[in-house]
């Protein structure tokens, strides 16, 4: 090197300490601005929030039906093979757990 300080010296000014202190600084005096959110993206969140509540009100095997399926992305046959059932069993319980929550967004949408 040119036999001035190095890089790993402490209290040199190309140390990296400073500048991840210097940072951590600017982010707290000033924060990132988050984006402004919509009224529709406020109501999908709410619509997601009712929905996930009512699937835990299934019974648990077709909330667990459901969640495999479409939060894993999980097929009928992964799911079946998991819980030692039938894929027929894993369908009809799907179904059914479509079909109740079908019903109660349905009866939401009268009130």
């Amino acid at each position: 090197m040119n036999g001035g300080a190095s890089r790993s010296e402490p209290g040199s000014s190309a140390s990296p300490a400073p500048r991840i202190a210097d940072r951590r600084r600017k982010s707290i005096i000033h924060p990132p601005v988050a984006e402004p959110v919509s009224d529709e993206d406020i109501e999908e969140a709410c619509y997601r929030a009712r929905l996930f509540a009512m699937v835990r009100d299934l019974p648990p095997d077709q909330a667990s039906v459901l969640e495999a399926r479409f939060v894993e992305g999980k097929t009928t046959r992964e799911i079946a093979k998991e819980i030692g059932r039938s894929e027929v069993a894993v369908k009809q319980l799907q179904f059914r757990g479509l079909e109740t929550l079908r019903a109660q967004i349905a009866g939401e949408s009268h009130d």
